[in-house]
């Protein structure tokens, strides 16, 4: 008899149960949620024939994109790169449909996350060495992609529209809770960083270079450790064209973020721009240009609000808090934070 652990619902039971047999593994010995993951839904499994698995319910992207990331990762695994790969079904391809919902299988990997700002030095500067070797090895697995990209700008228009929607939505609100009053405080102050920050605009029409194919989601929740090394990279679900300087930085403010008004933990951050700029070279321009455009992204960003106020899902509520200020930190250090990026 299956011996599930209580956090396993009986009709997931009985779905990894199907999931398992459609890769042709056995039976469901035990399993519970990994609940480490905000988009997609994750168990951890032991089957019948005693392999430990990691099973993922598709939702945040579909069909298409999520085959397009399994033979990435499949190619980048090939190439000794240490990025996670799906386990093939039985007649091929690696995305079970089962019931309408989609299904992959990946082999467990030991190992956990270290949170960013826990990071010695000498594993920020590996782990900017480890895009930098995604990247490099994107470019070899996949279609050729153009050398320079561009990127839509964010709409101001938008922002303040979306401001003004969650400020009356709180406004009109019967009862208001405490995340309800920080919002309404924020978006006052957000409102007020955009009225001063109107003529800064970016050029939509730039073409940065290089660009290329990029991971599109690489952080420590997304980087398992073992050995004081890093072990694999999960979650290709976002693999794009994109600025290779754009997702470095990305990568770097979100991985060591302190999420309070400490705002980034410098020294790591240099460590982690060192690291990758010492593999695949980046100018100082082309990172000052892309802290430029993701530090305007930051003003305009409200998706965690859309998902608390449209969706009903508070799981982002603690994102929109780290996020609202870090922006408020990095506004008042925007020189700092160009110059951390590119000292060598």
């Amino acid at each position: 008899m299956d011996q599930v652990t209580e956090d396993v619902r009986a009709a997931d039971r009985e779905r990894l149960g199907a999931v398992l047999d459609g890769f042709a593994l056995g039976k469901v010995v035990s399993a519970r949620v990994v609940a480490e993951g905000l988009m997609n839904r994750n168990w951890a499994v032991l089957t019948s024939g005693g392999e430990r698995v990691f099973v993922k319910q598709v939702l945040d992207v579909g069909r298409e994109q999520a085959v397009r990331q399994h033979a990435a990762t499949r190619a980048l695994a090939a190439l000794g790169v240490p990025a996670a790969a799906p386990m093939a079904l039985p007649g091929g391809g690696t995305l079970l449909d089962l019931d309408g919902g989609l299904y992959a299988v990946y082999g467990w990997v030991e190992g956990t996350h270290v949170p960013g700002t826990q990071m010695t030095a000498g594993q920020a500067a590996e782990l900017g060495g480890v895009l930098a070797g995604l990247h490099l090895g994107l470019a070899q697995v996949m279609e050729p992609a153009a050398s320079a990209a561009r990127m839509k700008v964010a709409d101001p228009g938008r922002a303040e529209a979306a401001i003004s929607a969650y400020a009356a939505l709180i406004d009109g609100k019967d009862a208001r809770d405490e995340f309800d009053h920080y919002v309404a405080a924020q978006l006052r102050e957000r409102q007020a960083l955009l009225d001063s920050v109107r003529g800064q605009v970016p050029d939509p029409d730039v073409a940065w270079e290089p660009a290329g194919w990029v991971h599109g989601d690489f952080h420590d929740l997304n980087v398992l450790w073992a050995g004081g090394r890093v072990a694999s990279v999960i979650d290709f679900d976002r693999v794009a064209v994109k600025p290779y300087a754009f997702e470095m930085v990305r990568s770097a403010t979100l991985t060591f973020c302190y999420g309070d008004e400490r705002g980034l933990a410098n020294d790591l951050v240099a460590a982690f721009a060192s690291g990758y700029r010492g593999m695949l070279p980046l100018s100082g321009d082309q990172v000052t240009f892309a802290a430029s455009r993701l530090w305007w992204e930051r003003v305009c960003d409200f998706w965690q609000l859309k998902r608390h106020y449209s969706a009903g899902d508070d799981s982002c509520d603690h994102l929109f808090r780290s996020a609202s200020a870090l922006l408020w930190w990095w506004t008042a250090h925007r020189d700092l934070v160009a110059d951390v990026l590119t000292s060598r």
